[in-house]
Formats: C-alpha cells, sequence, structure tokens
C-alpha cells in the first residue's frame, strides 16, 4: 500500500447509533488530553512517579501492540518497511505526537533491531509541563509513547523490542528523541524501562504492597512526629506562660511592697504610741478605742492585700471557669497597684460604685486577674515619668451581652510602628530589663481562649487597650 495515502477516516468506523468507533474489529475511545493529564496526576499523587510511568508504559505498549495486529489483519503491506513506518503514521493519525525515524537496522532471523527516531509535538511532554507551570523534569516523560514504539515494534518484529527517551521535551530539550532495540542489545540504560515493561501482576501487587507499607511506616513516622511537635508547642507555650505569670510575679513583689510598708509603718506608729501612753499612765479609753480601730482596719486592708495575692499569683491554667462578681476581681487587682499608684502620683480612675462593676460573669478568674493586672501595670509604666497630670482609668460596660474594659492611660498612644508589632510575642517598648515582651501577647491568648478579644483602640487619643468578654460561658479556659 501507499503510505502517502493513507487515511484513518477510511479504516475507523464511527457507529453513533451503538456508541462506538471501530478500528477494524476494535472498538476504539477518543479522550480528551487534559483528561489523560488529570489521570495522570491522580495515579502520581496515589502511587507515585515509578508506578505511575510503569503503567503508562504498559498502557502505551498495549496500543502499539493492538494497532499493529488490528492493521494487519486490514492492510497488506508491500514490504517490512512499509509495515515498521505504519506505526509512527498511526501516531500522527492518532493525535499523540509526530513521529519520524532517522535510522534502522533491522536483522528479523538474528533478532536484531536497532532504530532511531524523533516525536514532535509530544501529548505527555504538553501535559507535564502545563501540570507543572513550565518547570522541567528531571526524567523523561512520554511513558505512554515509548511504550507504543516497544508494542508496535515488538509485534512487528516478532521479539522484545524496547524503547526509551533519550531526550525530552519535558527536560527542557529541543525536542523529544526516542531509541528502540531488541531487548537483548540493551544495557543498563534501559534496565528501568525493561522492568517496567516485564513487570507482571504479581509483581506490581508487591511493588504497591512495599509502597503501601512504606506509607504507613512514613504515616506512622509522620504522626509520631506531629504528635512530639505539638507536645513540644504546648510545652513551649506554658514555660511562656510561666515565664510571664514569674516576670509579673517579680513585678508584683515589689509592688506588694510598697502596699504593705505603709500600712504596717501606720500600725507599729500607733501601737508605739499606745506603748507610751500606757506608761505614763495617760491612757485614755476613747482614744485608745479610736487606735486600736484604726489598727483593725489597716491589718485588714493587709489582709485584704495578702488575699488578693493569693488570689491572683498562682499558676491557673488548669481551673475551670467560675462565676463570680466582676467588682471582687477588681478589688483584688487594685488591692495590689493601688498603693504604688497614690506614693508616685499617678491618678488611678476607677469608681467601683457604679453598677456595671456588680456584673456577675464566667471566666477563669485567676487568668483575668493576671490580664487585668498587666494592663493597669503597662499603663502605669507609660506615664509614671510623665509629669503631675498623669492618669490611668478603667471603664467597664456591658454591651450585646459582652464586657467591655478600657484601661485608658494619660499616654499620647501608641506609633504606628509599634502598633503593628505590640502582640508579638517578646517585643517590648519598655527599656531593657523591665519587660520581657510576654505579657500582651499571652493576655491575647487568654482572652481569644475564653472567647473574648484583647486589642489596641488606636483611635484614642489617649493610650487605650480595650477588654471584650462573653459573660456567660459554659467551656473550661484553655
Amino acid at each position: 500500500m501507499d503510505l502517502s495515502k493513507f487515511n484513518l477516516q477510511e479504516v475507523l468506523r464511527f457507529l453513533p447509533d451503538q456508541g462506538k468507533v471501530l478500528f477494524g474489529e476494535d472498538r476504539m475511545l477518543i479522550f480528551r488530553q487534559d483528561a489523560l493529564s488529570k489521570l495522570w496526576d491522580e495515579l502520581n499523587a496515589q502511587l507515585g512517579e515509578d508506578l505511575t510511568h510503569m503503567i503508562m508504559t504498559k498502557f502505551g505498549y498495549r496500543c502499539g501492540f493492538g494497532d499493529h495486529e488490528a492493521l494487519k489483519k486490514t492492510f497488506e503491506f508491500e514490504n517490512e518497511m512499509e509495515r515498521l513506518q505504519m506505526g509512527p503514521l498511526l501516531h500522527t493519525w492518532e493525535g499523540l505526537v509526530k513521529a519520524d525515524l532517522t535510522r534502522l537496522e533491522i536483522d528479523i532471523e538474528a533478532k536484531h533491531l536497532h532504530s532511531e527516531g524523533y516525536w514532535t509535538n509530544s501529548y505527555e511532554a504538553e501535559n507535564y509541563l502545563a501540570a507543572h507551570s513550565g518547570e522541567f523534569s528531571n526524567h523523561p516523560v512520554c511513558s505512554s509513547l515509548a511504550g507504543y514504539a516497544s508494542g508496535w515494534c515488538s509485534a512487528w518484529t516478532g521479539f522484545e523490542c524496547v524503547a526509551i527517551e533519550t531526550q525530552c521535551v519535558g527536560m527542557g530539550h529541543e525536542r523529544c528523541n526516542l531509541e528502540i532495540r531488541d531487548i537483548g542489545s540493551w544495557g543498563e540504560e534501559a534496565k528501568f524501562w525493561i522492568d517496567n515493561l516485564k513487570l507482571d501482576h504479581e509483581s506490581l501487587y508487591k511493588q504497591l504492597s512495599m509502597k503501601n507499607k512504606a506509607f504507613e511506616e512514613l504515616n506512622k513516622d509522620l504522626e509520631a512526629k506531629v504528635l512530639q511537635r505539638s507536645r513540644k508547642i504546648i510545652e513551649q507555650k506554658s514555660k511562656l506562660i510561666e515565664a510571664s505569670r514569674l516576670s509579673s510575679l517579680g513585678e508584683m513583689a515589689s509592688q506588694i511592697g510598697h502596699e504593705i510598708k505603709n500600712p504596717i509603718t501606720v500600725i507599729d506608729a500607733t501601737i508605739q504610741r499606745l506603748l507610751k501612753q500606757l506608761e505614763a499612765g495617760k491612757i485614755n479609753h476613747e482614744d485608745m478605742v479610736k487606735k486600736l480601730e484604726s489598727v483593725r482596719n489597716t491589718t485588714a486592708r493587709v489582709s485584704s492585700i495578702i488575699d488578693g495575692v493569693k488570689n491572683i499569683s498562682r499558676n491557673a491554667e488548669d481551673d475551670e471557669l467560675t462565676e463570680f462578681i466582676f467588682r471582687d476581681m477588681v478589688n483584688d487587682v487594685l488591692s495590689l497597684c493601688r498603693e504604688r499608684f497614690r506614693v508616685n502620683n499617678v491618678e488611678l480612675v476607677a469608681d467601683l460604685t457604679q453598677d456595671v462593676f456588680s456584673t456577675s460573669i464566667t471566666a477563669n478568674r485567676v487568668q483575668l486577674s493576671q490580664v487585668l493586672l498587666n494592663l493597669l501595670g503597662n499603663a502605669y509604666d507609660a506615664v509614671v515619668d510623665a509629669g503631675e497630670e498623669s492618669w490611668v482609668s478603667l471603664d467597664v460596660r456591658v454591651e450585646n451581652s459582652k464586657l467591655l474594659v478600657r484601661v485608658t492611660d494619660s499616654g499620647t498612644g501608641v506609633s504606628d510602628e509599634d502598633q503593628n508589632k505590640i502582640f508579638d510575642k517578646f517585643y517590648t517598648t519598655k527599656e531593657v530589663g523591665k519587660g520581657t515582651g510576654l505579657g500582651l501577647p499571652l493576655c491575647r491568648d487568654i482572652m481569644s481562649r475564653h472567647g473574648g478579644s484583647l486589642e489596641l483602640e488606636p483611635e484614642m487619643k489617649n493610650t487605650t487597650f480595650l477588654i471584650v468578654l462573653p459573660l456567660k460561658r459554659d467551656l473550661k479556659a484553655g
């Protein structure tokens, strides 16, 4: 037959009434190129590159071998060369690739074949580059095309032939080059391709089992690493929280010294005066009662400070949420810092007689106390050296079943640069040695775990931090 006059349309029979396309007596299927690309991607994702390469090579082999057998039944070839050239011609007509032969050595009796050629417009190279955004592969990608050439030549010669791709557009080469030899002529360079073609179902099952086992081991290893990493993150988080708590305790110790020193001085001075009056026999009963009452009140104040310390200083990470009156918690906090504000002429504005302070809330009381103490401490540090007009205010409101607590100081606000970093761990605007940079990010984390929030309000004239807390919650904090 004259190959130049070959027309695949004369061989194919389209039978739309049966939903079939026949090539001779064999049924053919027409698929979209991008669908095959998707199939390749799915196989690669599930099985890996090696097994996908093997499957597509065997798929191509079956196509090439089958096409040869179908044409052999349909056409009479004038010579063997014509029959060989029909393979590349079919490749072209089927829209897979433009194939051209450049070399052929053939000895059927000696079972020897050595052929070379090249492909143009390989559908597999196009698919690969499109799927990988033009990034080149480190190995040939035209597996089904090489398999087709192997299958066609094996059917044509009657002995096993293997085609390998020596250059590939998918690897960045100008064109795809192939070389076809009888299986005995190949060395180690074709072992991978030969193994793929010879792999039977049992061997494939073993490979899949081995790969699945490897995946299972990898999965176990990843799970163990994720668990280990999660534990490490939890431990680090706990250490950060504890570091912040200890830092706050260090600052609190200094505050407590101020808070307790003055009451004790008052008690001591009162007792000394009473002792002198007793020694002089000039004790006045009414005056003594007043002085003892003053001592009792001052002692109660010291006791209140100590209770506040106990309520705030412990680690409450695992505490459940409890319901309490907001004013009680605020009193604990203010008992630890009120005296420091007074001694250093920083006005503390907080009217606890307002009804809103009697609001009942559900929270981790200790953690919420630590957040408020941290904010008041930061506000104090920001304005203590600013002069006589220094002040810090605590404003509380209830809106939409949420408690809104604003801590504002007389400072002029936070710079734009600091606003973007102020909640970052270890970032601090304080002098070296006066801040850890842990307070605000951990306070925000505590509020987040309460279903609330802690934010800086940059639009305010003075530096203002806003706590938002749901009034009722049933979950555990943290």
